[in-house]
Formats: C-alpha cells, structure tokens, sequence
C-alpha cells in the first residue's frame, strides 16, 4: 500500500509538509483568538469597571458587547491582544479561569509565531535551491 508521502519529490514532500503544519498552525492561532475572547467576555461580566476603563475591547472572532464605538472599542481590542500578551492585567491576578485563559493565550501565540517563521524559513530555504 502506497503511503502519501511515496512517489513524491522532496520538493512535494516539503510541499505538503509545510501546508499541514501552516493549517494545523491556524488551529493554535484561532485557539489563541477564543482565548482573546474568553478573557475579554470575563472582563466584561466580572470586572467591568476595568473593561470600561480598558476602552471597551471586543472579541477578535466578533463578540461585541453592544456597547461603546467600534472604532475605539477596535483600537482597544488591538492594544490589548499585544499588551496581554506580556503583561497580566490587575483584576485577572485572582481570577483563576483568567489566569488560564491568558496561559492558553500566550502559549498558542508562541506556537504560532515559532511555527509560521519555521515555515517561512522552510520555504525560503526551498527556493533558494
């Protein structure tokens, strides 16, 4: 029985090696998107004042609160999904689900980002020969 991997050059193989790991990448980058929301949504049902006073953000996979402008409530969104990423804001320090969803946060963004930059290395080097 012929595996998918016979028969190919080493260019296919690097091919098709580079696309599974680039779509099994984007389920770690969407995973890390639900994380961004979950802790935005516990914000915003535990601790509103600091939503209200961290701008209002939304979700990055389209939860909207309703409330606030949503050029300025995107701008927030933009800040925090960079600032969370090394900071631990004030009111998810005793917040264990917040905690958890900020590990799970940081962690699919590392994976991400070592992972895409593998790939694009992979990719590159390929080219060059």
């Amino acid at each position: 029985m012929l595996s998918c991997w016979e028969g190919l050059g080493l260019a296919e193989n690097m091919i098709l090696l580079i696309t599974i790991s680039v779509l099994t990448l984007l389920g770690c980058l969407f995973s890390a998107f639900a994380s961004f929301d979950r802790l935005v949504k516990l914000e915003y049902g535990k601790h509103k004042d600091c939503w209200v006073a961290d701008g209002k953000p939304m979700g990055l996979l389209g939860w909207r609160s309703g409330e606030g402008g949503l050029f300025k409530s995107a701008l927030a969104t933009n800040i925090l999904s960079f600032v969370w990423l090394f900071s631990t804001p004030g009111w998810a320090l005793n917040d264990s689900e917040a905690r958890r969803c900020l590990t799970k946060l940081r962690w699919c963004v590392l994976i991400w980002n070592i992972g895409f930059v593998a790939c694009c290395v992979v990719a590159l080097l390929m080219s060059v020969e």
